[in-house]
């Protein structure tokens, strides 16, 4: 009984993980998309600098 209860809230926690990573790749993406926007757009200072701040 209390392992089945800890092997349940040990997959929520799981799920939670992968909602989470899930989330941040579709932010990640939508990000890419915008940047590759505002590259074209002859935003290419702003992208340097945005580039610059991740990398540190």
């Amino acid at each position: 009984m209390i392992c089945e209860r800890i092997a349940n809230r040990s997959f929520k926690i799981w799920d939670l993980g992968l909602n989470l990573i899930d989330l941040s790749l579709k932010l990640l993406i939508v990000m890419m998309l915008n940047l590759r926007r505002l590259w074209l757009s002859g935003n290419k200072l702003f992208i340097l600098w945005l580039m610059i701040i991740l990398c540190v």
